[in-house]
Parts: C-alpha cells; sequence; structure tokens
C-alpha cells in the first residue's frame, strides 16, 4: 500500500506542478548534472488507531538552484497547495487523505548538488477498519448530534459517528464520545454527562473554518440539542469550546459536553456516588 501511494503522490505533484522536472525516492537516484528544481521522497514514522486507520508520514525535499534561493518558497507552496486536505487515490483503488504538517527545520545546502533544499513533512491517513471499529448507530444521543450537525452544515457534508468510514471524502464530519459519567441529583434524579468531539476536515482552509464557527455558533444559540422531540426530551449543551489548530481528522477541533437530567426509581442500599468512564 505505501508504495502505491507514492506513486499517487508523485503523479499528483508532478501534473500539479509542471516546473518539477522529477520525484526521487532516494538521494542515490539523483545523478549529477540532474536537472532542477527536482524533489527527494521520504518516509517517515508509521502509525495507526483504532478508529483513525493508518497514518503514514512523509517528506517531501523540493531542491532549487543555489544561485535562485528564493524560488523554493514559491516551489514550497505550489507543492503544499497540490497535496494539503487532498483526497487521492492509490493504484489499489483505496484512498488517503494527505495533510501538510509543516517544515522539516531550517532550508539547507546541498553543496555537492549546488542546491538549496528544504523539508515539507505531510501525514498519508488511510481510514480503515481496525479491531472492527465502524460506524456506531446504537447510540440515541450520537444520532442525534449527527442530525443536528447535518442540519447545520447541510447535505454536502458527510457526518459519521465513533470513526472515519473507508473511503470518505471531506467535506466530511466524526463525531467520537470520549468521556461519560453520572452524579446523583436527589433521591429519584441523577445526570447523565458525554463529552463530545467533533472532527472537521474540509475541502479547504476556508471551508473547514467556516464549517467550525457555523458549529460553535450553532450550539451557543441552540443551548438544547433535541433527542426525542416527539417525547419532549432534550440535551443540554455545556461548555463547547474550539481548537483551530488542532488535526481534524486525528484530534478533533471542537469538543463540548452534553448532559440529560434522568428520573428513575432507586433499589434501597448502599449507592455509588459517581460513576465515570473514559473512553482510550
Amino acid at each position: 500500500m505505501v508504495c502505491f501511494m507514492r506513486s499517487a503522490v508523485t503523479a499528483k505533484l508532478l501534473e500539479a506542478v509542471p516546473s518539477l522536472k522529477a520525484i526521487y525516492n532516494s538521494a542515490q537516484e539523483i545523478r549529477d548534472g540532474a536537472l532542477l528544481p527536482y524533489a527527494l521522497y521520504l518516509l517517515g514514522e508509521e502509525g495507526s488507531g483504532a478508529w483513525s486507520g493508518l497514518r503514514q508520514i512523509i517528506e517531501l525535499w523540493p531542491y532549487v538552484s543555489r544561485s535562485s534561493p528564493g524560488e523554493l518558497d514559491g516551489l514550497s507552496e505550489q507543492m503544499v497547495h497540490a497535496l494539503d486536505k487532498q483526497l487521492l487515490t492509490a493504484e489499489t483503488g483505496e484512498r488517503f487523505l494527505c495533510l501538510f504538517e509543516g517544515t522539516a527545520g531550517a532550508d539547507v545546502l546541498d553543496e555537492p548538488r549546488d542546491a538549496v533544499k528544504r523539508g515539507l513533512r505531510f501525514a498519508l491517513i488511510v481510514p480503515q477498519f481496525i479491531s472492527r471499529a465502524g460506524q456506531i448507530s446504537s447510540d440515541p444521543w450520537l444520532n442525534a448530534i449527527q442530525q443536528w450537525t447535518q442540519g447545520v452544515l447541510g447535505p454536502a457534508w458527510q457526518v459519521h459517528n465513533g470513526s472515519w468510514l473507508p473511503g470518505y471524502e471531506p467535506p466530511a464530519v466524526m463525531w467520537r464520545i470520549t468521556d461519560m459519567e453520572t452524579a446523583p441529583r436527589g433521591k429519584t434524579n441523577w445526570e447523565l454527562k458525554k463529552q463530545f468531539t467533533a472532527f472537521i476536515v474540509g475541502t479547504d482552509a476556508d471551508q473547514e473554518h467556516q464549517a467550525i464557527l457555523s458549529l460553535i455558533e450553532g450550539l451557543g444559540q441552540a443551548v438544547k440539542i433535541p433527542l426525542q422531540p416527539e417525547d419532549k426530551s432534550y440535551l443540554t449543551v455545556l461548555e463547547p469550546k474550539v481548537n483551530m489548530n488542532a488535526n481534524g481528522v486525528t484530534e478533533g477541533q471542537l469538543s463540548v459536553a452534553f448532559s440529560r437530567r434522568i428520573t428513575g426509581s432507586l433499589d434501597a442500599g448502599p449507592l455509588m456516588q459517581f460513576i465515570q468512564h473514559t473512553r482510550l
């Protein structure tokens, strides 16, 4: 899969950045007198998560002539624009998302090649099922938030629960429950609280920013979210927060707690003061 991802990234770059003369897979492939500018493709660390899928780090090192170091800025910008937040398709048919993660240190002078180079880090993310991770449809709270989110963002957005589906496409939102707790509120009442995190991926930075803004404003205005309107049951919105610097695929930019008072008969006997559950 990794080699097919490499082919897809290379093809996309050569198509989108016509000034690139070649993309090499190792420094040994770069022969003396190779025409500049070109880029070097290097593999970094690899990881996976139970719901986020495969995550492969790559570094792309564009090279420009030592006599024209200013060209490095424009070339780097074109390469980032060509790949960041783009959904690419490998030859195997699997789709993966490419995310720019910043530069790999300062620019470097390569004297033997009479060139200046810069490292650009990208994460290649392949959503996939691991340990049977999939969509959660049995939690009415998640279903209610999914429906509410779809209403706020509109039909152009995909809204997932619990994990990213293989082959999902931006723009998309995925909600996960990251924490739950209960606490007594009198002899026959108790409060259930669930912490939600929203992972938001747009087709570009502007669309992503607008979606985050729409959701945080919507939560602030709503105060309560319908759970089962026919029974007049609602979820209370508590402390929505945004982290604009978070990764939308693996960290989530929006967090919010929802709570609901529940009435039920309690058996006589010792009672636990509270229960807390944290999801890893």
